[in-house]
């Protein structure tokens, strides 16, 4: 069972990657990749530094070092394959409906981590944003 590997070897990286995939387990890495995006469109991302995180239900999230959302994700349900091919580690997750893939290919590595993770909290919402806009207006408007 892996935890954590820093700067791994892409040959390393990538049995401690199958297996994590193969057990379910909640992966991210940390690296040095490009993306190919194909399916409803075609992106291409060049080469930096990103944050990969594959959900167990194998969701697949690429964030860059800014910013809220993912630059790239590939929605839960994707069949994920991990290669080598060159010195290269290649991630790729496919969905079939809609028919989409998401190529992530790192050529380094900075961190390798794995894990099961559970979480049965339930989550409550007690009013949106807009609600709690319009309660303060009221409020500032009844004092005023």
């Amino acid at each position: 069972m892996m935890k954590a590997l820093i700067e791994p070897s892409i040959e390393e990286a990538l049995r401690k990657l199958q297996d994590a995939v193969r057990r379910r387990e909640v992966i991210l890495v940390i690296g040095r990749c490009s993306i190919r995006y194909t399916g409803r469109a075609v992106s291409i991302l060049k080469e930096g530094e990103r944050i990969l995180i594959i959900k167990n239900d194998r969701s697949v999230l690429v964030h860059r070092p800014r910013g809220l959302k993912p630059v790239n994700f590939q929605a839960s349900s994707s069949i994920i394959k991990v290669k080598k091919n060159r010195n290269k580690l290649i991630i790729s997750a496919y969905r079939r409906r809609p028919e989409e893939t998401i190529e992530i290919e790192f050529n380094k590595l900075k961190l390798l981590y794995s894990e099961k993770l559970e979480d049965y909290g339930e989550f409550y919402l007690y009013g949106t944003e807009k609600e709690i806009v319009k309660a303060l207006k009221k409020t500032c408007l009844e004092k005023s």
